[in-house]
């Protein structure tokens, strides 16, 4: 794959194959200054025992090696305290009484009562599905709503004899190429054996549901509410997580590697994300689940969030982590034809059980490994605001 979250970290040389085979002297991760102070105290030892016996050229000589080298090796250990030298640093929000260095990766993340910093995280994509179950817009900006969630995302949904219809409950939804124009409120639908017809969403809507049903085998009624009001989070909960889910590239990019034949942007589309964030690890996402907040968070709130959840920053929208999605049937098909990817479920859960980040168990996931992407909240006193492709991701701190 062509795209990275982050600098690949430096290959393995000689030399530092060789700093691995002395850290029974230099402890963990041994760097120059560690190699050249073991070198300056066991040459110091040499002349001390052995300098009587060489001449006495030999000996002033070997005397200032061994005083270059201490100076050397002192500099080298002052300027580089045991820290790899080529990761990057990120504050990440913590308890001010403290500073906790994590090497994950190429990063090193400081968790510190200090304003947070992550220069290079931005918001890279957002999409909003208008009917639940149909294809995504992929605005560059999108307004939140009143209730809490994106405009124009999870407004509608399908309903049959059964109750709540989507592509958990059918396959069919997938081979349907749905086109949104949010403006003019209309749709395109074509599907294979279907030739495109559009239809105004409120004016059209009986033609609408005839053609979504004939389609599904089933008669379905197409009924709407707020954005984000018709999502699963929404429908199976208490109707009150309306928020948009969210997702680093690196963590679709990581989950993409495990299969043959998807790629980062078939992943994506497979797991529907409204929003994803560049330029952070694999699985960063997870840090925002609430049970992590006494590790790396800090305590409190601002007012009018629910005070306990750990919160990020995207340009001037500040959002809450609430839970980690556990992933459904839909994951595991292609999202044009809704073929089924043999032995998909078992792969990820096998996969994610090797790779779990530090920051996360089985516990942070509620028991359930076949999890991905977060689930949000946006604070009532947040929802003034626009999510804009491009802007800064930070994680708040209790001063914010």
């Amino acid at each position: 794959m062509t795209e990275t979250a982050d600098e690949d970290p430096p290959t393995e040389t000689q030399s530092s194959r060789f700093l691995k085979r002395i850290e029974f002297l230099t402890g963990e991760d041994p760097n120059a200054g560690w190699f050249l102070l073991v070198v300056g105290v066991v040459t110091c030892v040499f002349v001390a025992v052995f300098q009587c016996r060489l001449p006495v050229p030999i000996s002033l000589t070997l005397t200032g090696l061994v005083l270059a080298v201490a100076v050397v090796s002192s500099m080298c250990h002052t300027r580089h305290p045991r820290v790899l030298r080529h990761c990057r640093c990120r504050l990440v929000t913590g308890r001010p009484s403290e500073v906790v260095r994590r090497r994950i990766g190429p990063t090193v993340i400081l968790a510190s009562g200090e304003p947070t910093v992550m220069t290079d995280a931005r918001l890279s994509h957002i999409s909003v599905y208008p009917v639940k179950g149909l294809d995504a817009v992929n605005p560059d900006r999108v307004a939140v709503t009143a209730g809490g969630g994106l405009t124009g995302d999870r407004v509608y949904a399908l309903y049959d004899d059964e109750g709540y219809l989507n592509a958990r409950r059918t396959a069919a939804f997938h081979p349907v190429a749905s086109s949104f124009d949010l403006d003019a409120g209309t749709v395109q639908l074509s599907a294979p054996d279907r030739p495109a017809q559009t239809f105004d969403v409120d004016a059209d809507r009986a033609a609408l549901e005839t053609w979504l049903g004939e389609h599904l085998g089933t008669d379905v009624e197409l009924q709407g509410g707020r954005s984000g009001e018709q999502s699963d989070r929404a429908i199976y909960g208490d109707g009150s997580q309306t928020g948009p889910t969210l997702v680093s590239a690196a963590t679709v990019r990581e989950l993409a590697s495990w299969y043959d034949g998807i790629d980062p942007e078939g992943m994506r589309r497979r797991l529907r994300p409204n929003l994803v964030v560049e330029g952070v690890e694999a699985f960063w996402e997870e840090r925002l689940i609430g049970s992590l907040e006494d590790a790396v968070y800090a305590d409190g709130g601002t007012e009018g969030d629910s005070g306990d959840l750990p919160r990020v920053r995207i340009g001037d929208v500040v959002l809450e982590g609430v839970e980690p999605i556990p992933r459904c049937v839909v994951p595991t098909r292609d999202p044009d034809t809704g073929e089924e990817y043999d032995g998909f479920r078992e792969t990820f859960v096998r996969r994610r059980a090797e790779t779990l980040p530090s920051w996360t168990d089985e516990a942070t996931l509620a028991g359930n490994l076949y999890s991905a992407t977060l689930g949000t909240h946006i604070p009532e006193g947040e929802r003034d605001g626009d999510l804009v492709v491009g802007e800064a991701v930070a994680l708040l701190n209790d001063t914010e």
